[in-house]
């Protein structure tokens, strides 16, 4: 079973996400923020992230880079609201396995 950590501040997509993946058989972990997805990261053993690019306090651009330091191996999909793609996605100092863009 694949292991996802989802961190994202909004509660109705994060449970949506989980409810949806958890379906198909992943083994959902939410997070509700930055700080905390990165301490389950670094508890825990997980096949992919899905982090939030606008989060209150650290974004999921600081979520990456941390992510990349503590979990190397670990897959990483990027997720944003944002219209304004290409200056976020410039902003990005590590590699992604997938951009999506949501709505």
């Amino acid at each position: 079973m694949r292991r996802l950590l989802i961190i994202d501040d909004d509660e109705l997509l994060r449970n949506s996400l989980g409810m949806m993946l958890g379906a198909r058989g992943f083994l959902c972990t939410p997070a509700p923020n930055a700080l905390d997805g990165i301490e389950q990261a670094e508890a825990g053993q997980f096949d992919v992230a899905l982090v939030d690019i606008n989060m209150p306090g650290l974004d999921g651009f600081e979520v990456i880079k941390a992510l990349a330091r503590i979990k190397p191996r670990m897959s990483v999909v990027a997720l944003s609201a944002s219209a304004n793609l290409p200056r976020q996605r410039s902003r990005l100092t590590t590699s992604l396995s997938t951009w999506a863009r949501s709505k």
